[in-house]
């Protein structure tokens, strides 16, 4: 493993390729999940598979479901957050508007008190 993280800090295109090829095949098997009859179906090609191959199989495909779940925590966070600034906002400006009507009121009864003693 490190001799092959060598090779690739040494050959960036090579990783590229390499890289490249990975998403071919996840997207190639992607497609045949949507494609299939139904979890009997795969169920029955992960059967055909080796033990080995399943435990690993697995292994990977927790690391991509728990980096999924991260990120989706994530986008959940920030639009909380997004979405309670812009509450807060509101708040400031309605309060905001509160004090300036009650400001327009007091002018406009302050005017009617002058032109009542004129």
């Amino acid at each position: 493993l490190g001799a092959k993280l060598v090779w690739h800090l040494l050959r960036p295109a090579r990783q590229a390729a390499e890289l490249q090829r990975l998403a071919v095949d996840l997207g190639r098997v992607g497609k045949n999940m949507q494609e299939a009859d139904g979890p009997e179906s795969v169920c029955e090609c992960l059967a055909l598979l080796p033990e080995i191959d399943r435990e690993i199989l697995a292994g990977s495909l927790n690391i991509l479901l728990s980096e999924s779940q991260l990120r989706i925590s994530n986008l959940r966070r920030s639009v909380a957050r997004a979405s309670s600034v812009r509450k807060s906002g509101q708040c400031n400006d309605e309060a905001s508007g509160g004090t300036a009507q009650k400001r327009a009121s007091d002018n406009r009864a302050m005017q009617l008190n002058v032109s009542d003693e004129a």
